[in-house]
């Protein structure tokens, strides 16, 4: 069985343990990273778009599909909506074509369909460009980084993440890098243009249990990265070529990748505790579950976006917001808590 779904049982006692065994900074550090945790049946859904780009070569179509198809199955399997456009005619399980219309029309579409707290992911597989900015190549007219950001605007208060898998890829972060969103790309600059092989070993990581380092029977979205950037320089090594690729990842908003995140500061946090598809809480038994699902990812939102005012705030006026909200927090965790995991 995908690894994706499985393990659920143990999660509430995890997160419990967490919660009372370490101290009060330590218990903020590692919980305010959180991603809205939704039972794949309520609210908060989760929603994936996987987006081919024009392959070029026969070679590429198949890899850019078998990646796309990787991650698909594993979003499928927790209960998300899943939608996936093809650059390439081949792909004919995909859903749709991929061209910069049919993508701007997509992701308006998980504008329209989704709501404020749930998840949301979406996945660029293909080539990059840059020069004139930072391009997607897609069948017809390119797709732009800053014209991307601004199809984006809709999908405000949604936990969001965005994988740029493609050469070139690295000037997508500051274009995109917002409180609250995790962006991911297979390489730091706009250089490193040769071709890509991040996306394969990014989709691999949802399948077995080779990338779950915490071994909670999930695979969080920093896991995901560390092991993509781990076995991309360990193919570049094994074939003796030099490395022209180095992933990056942001999730503090400050448009500063970086290739070795750390939950405890700065990158990493919120990738720690954020999926790809919806994570199996077990809420079904719990009365109001779904309303404490939105509150806590409403609050959670509030809490990315007091850090990234933190420097422009009084101190005691920004801890007196944090534990109002941290506090709140907890009573939810609590609350979500299914009888099983009740001592």
């Amino acid at each position: 069985m995908n690894r994706v779904v499985s393990g659920w049982r143990v999660i509430p006692l995890l997160v419990a343990r967490n919660w009372w065994c370490v101290g009060v900074g330590l218990a903020v550090s590692w919980y305010l990273g959180g991603a809205p945790r939704a039972h794949a049946q309520s609210v908060p859904s989760a929603h994936v778009l996987i987006v081919t780009g024009a392959p070029g070569e026969p070679r590429f179509a198949e890899s850019f599909s078998a990646s796309a198809r990787a991650i698909r199955d594993a979003a499928s399997a927790t209960g998300a909506s899943t939608r996936v456009l093809s650059g390439s005619s081949a792909m004919t399980d995909a859903d749709g074509r991929a061209t910069r219309e049919s993508l701007s029309q997509a992701v308006a579409e998980l504008g329209r369909t989704s709501s404020e707290g749930d998840v949301v992911s979406i996945i660029l597989i293909g080539h990059g460009s840059a020069g004139e900015g930072a391009r997607f190549n897609v069948t017809g007219p390119d797709v732009s980084a800053s014209e991307f950001a601004g199809w984006l605007r809709p999908l405000e208060g949604r936990r969001l993440t965005i994988v740029v898998a493609t050469s070139a890829s690295g000037e997508w972060i500051p274009a995109l890098a917002a409180p609250g969103r995790i962006v991911v790309t297979a390489t730091r600059t706009a250089f490193e243009r040769n071709e890509s092989v991040f996306h394969s070993k990014f989709a691999e990581a949802f399948d077995g249990d080779a990338a779950d380092a915490d071994k909670d029977g999930r695979v969080s979205i920093l896991e995901a990265f560390n092991h993509a950037a781990r076995e991309v320089q360990r193919e570049y090594e094994s074939s003796g070529r030099l490395q022209t690729e180095h992933a990056l990842l942001d999730d503090d908003g400050n448009g500063e990748g970086s290739s070795d995140p750390n939950p405890g500061a700065g990158d990493g946090r919120l990738a720690s505790r954020t999926y790809i598809g919806a994570d199996p809480v077990v809420a079904s038994t719990v009365p109001g579950a779904d309303a404490l699902l939105r509150e806590r990812a409403r609050l959670e939102q509030s809490v990315e976006a007091l850090r990234a005012r933190r420097d422009s705030m009084d101190a005691s006026e920004y801890e007196r917001v944090l534990e109002r909200l941290v506090t709140r927090l907890a009573e939810i965790r609590r609350s979500l808590e299914p009888p099983e995991a009740e001592s």
